[in-house]
């Protein structure tokens, strides 16, 4: 992989005499440029083509850890109360390693899932249909007589029945 391009240039450009090859980047915000000679043109375009594709998917990944931190943070904003701090306190824990992007190790990739996935399930609402606290539920009265005409029930269980 090499960065840049490769273009060919002329001593004498109206006459396209004294060709050349010239092969232009830049690293660390300074331009460079190196001439390439003539038999080495061919083995530097498949290395300039593979550092094109690879900036692609860099930029490619980083713009998904971008939407992935926006959607975090956003629901942080807009899903939790303020005195629910667990969902801000692993956001601020896993927002280095999303916005940096270094997901080739697989540790820091499983780590960064583990954690998104913590985040997510933070953030979320709790379900209180499934909660398991009694309700009063009215029934008939006991054969006995000896009760008070409730019989307490699960959520569960009246959903289940």
């Amino acid at each position: 992989m090499r960065p840049g391009s490769l273009s060919r240039h002329y001593k004498d450009p109206s006459a396209r005499t004294g060709a050349h090859w010239r092969l232009s980047y830049t690293h660390l915000m300074r331009s460079r440029t190196r001439y390439v000679r003539p038999d080495e043109v061919l083995s530097r375009k498949p290395l300039l083509a593979n550092f094109r594709r690879f900036r692609r998917l860099v930029d490619r990944c980083v713009a998904l850890s971008l939407k992935i931190a926006d959607r975090q943070t956003a629901l942080l904003r807009y899903a939790t109360p303020t005195s629910h701090n667990l969902p801000l306190l692993l956001f601020s824990a896993a927002a280095l390693s999303f916005m940096q992007g270094q997901w080739s190790p697989p540790t820091v990739l499983g780590f960064a899932v583990f954690r998104g996935d913590l985040i997510l399930a933070a953030a979320q609402p709790p379900d209180v249909s499934a909660s398991p606290l009694p309700t009063p539920v009215a029934s008939a009265p006991f054969a006995a007589g000896a009760g008070s005409g409730r019989v307490w029930r699960t959520q569960a269980a009246r959903v289940s029945s």
